[in-house]
């Protein structure tokens, strides 16, 4: 037992001296609990932000690859029209590269869409150079194939990024354009949501 006599400050402060060592041992128990907590918080803090830039760029890659393979569709597209071919290859190269990028980023499911959708975009380019089609055994004409691989991609990232609802399909426009002039004049602004057609 530690007496009085060894901490004689402690004892003019009232504080009973066998109890000190439990005093110092429950304050480095509160410090050390602070920097855990700390500790964790850094942590999560750096997964979260390397969470968000990989988001980011799944994002931003799918963006690139979907655009560069509908510029392709666009240059192929045109019946009987000449194809610009160093367009079309630059188009495609941009694609490859962008699968390429989502194959650092994507799960499993976004890298075998973004795969199908540069498989197609080959048959869309060899269309655009005037080869046979290879795989017309898929039933599908080249342009059809591509524009639902890009659809497919488009839903494999947003089910990645946790975006509710289904890519959407081609409207209806007479219907939405008819639905907006009949909101107007109600004397609702252009825009405004209609909570029946909120996704759930």
């Amino acid at each position: 037992m530690i007496s009085d006599s060894v901490f004689p400050a402690a004892a003019s402060l009232g504080l009973d001296v066998a109890s000190l060592p439990i005093a110092v041992g429950a304050f480095l128990g509160a410090a050390l609990s602070v920097l855990v907590a700390e500790l964790i918080k850094f942590v999560l803090a750096g997964r979260v932000k390397r969470d968000a830039m990989r988001l980011d760029n799944l994002r931003d890659a799918t963006v690139e690859v979907t655009s560069q393979a509908r510029r392709m569709l666009h240059l192929v597209g045109n019946k009987g029209a000449p194809v610009d071919l160093a367009k079309l290859e630059n188009a495609h190269e941009a694609v490859r590269i962008g699968v390429d990028q989502l194959q650092l980023v994507g799960n499993s499911r976004v890298q075998m869409a973004a795969m199908l959708v540069r498989h197609h975009a080959y048959s869309v380019r060899e269309q655009g150079e005037g080869k046979p089609d290879k795989h017309e055994y898929y039933g599908l004409e080249r342009y059809d194939r591509l524009e639902q691989a890009v659809e497919n991609l488009l839903a494999e990232t947003r089910r990645s990024l946790a975006v509710g609802g289904a890519v959407a399909a081609k409207p209806d426009y007479r219907e939405m354009t008819a639905g907006i002039a009949a909101r107007r004049s109600a004397g609702k602004r252009a825009g405004a949501e209609d909570p029946a057609a909120v996704d759930a």
